[in-house]
């Protein structure tokens, strides 16, 4: 009897535990790192993600009517297991097109229309970042007496190239800066 219950004990183990094909940890080695924009110097929670529909409030610009003009600083992040060996450039663009498709995502009550091409100025569009490192910052400039008030404004920019096959983030590869001037100027 205790030779049945043990060789039926064995059995099952055996059986089940022949069942488990899953390797123990996934192998990311042979996928291409990922870069994306990040903090935003307007987010009030330090190093809390701005980029991306998800993050679009840490994307917001508190204008002030004393100013002229307000900068703002983002970061473009490689995220991978290791930094890379070989220096990368990014390119940053204005897509208007993703003022409509925030719109429409249903993620604000209040409708944007594009940032005029006369308040805001970068100081530069293409960045590097350097090997062995992850982070390069841009500047943008809003010129606060180029905007209206009573407009809910929206500046989406988006990483639009990236070299040493940087796979651009879907979810974070643009930064929707928001903005509504409750002054008048």
């Amino acid at each position: 009897m205790k030779c049945k219950i043990f060789s039926t004990i064995s059995l099952l183990t055996v059986a089940l535990s022949s069942c488990l094909k899953d390797k123990p940890s996934v192998n990311l080695s042979d996928i291409n790192p990922v870069i994306e924009l990040t903090n935003a110097s307007v987010n009030p929670t330090s190093q809390a993600p701005s980029g991306g529909l998800p993050y679009w409030t840490g994307a917001l610009v508190p204008l002030d009517s004393a100013q002229v003009y307000d900068t703002v600083t983002f970061t473009a992040n490689i995220a991978s297991d290791y930094p890379l060996n070989t220096a990368s450039t990014i390119t940053l663009g204005v897509d208007t097109a993703l003022v409509s498709s925030f719109n429409i995502s249903g993620t604000s009550s209040n409708t944007y229309v594009p940032l005029p091409d006369s308040a805001y100025s970068f100081t530069v569009t293409t960045g590097t970042i350097p090997a062995g490192q992850r982070l390069d910052t841009f500047t943008v400039i809003f010129n606060v007496s180029k905007i209206r008030d009573s407009i809910y404004y929206m500046l989406p920019i988006q990483i639009t190239q990236a070299s040493n096959n940087l796979i651009i983030s879907g979810n974070l590869g643009a930064i929707y800066f928001n903005m509504f001037n409750q002054y008048k100027n």
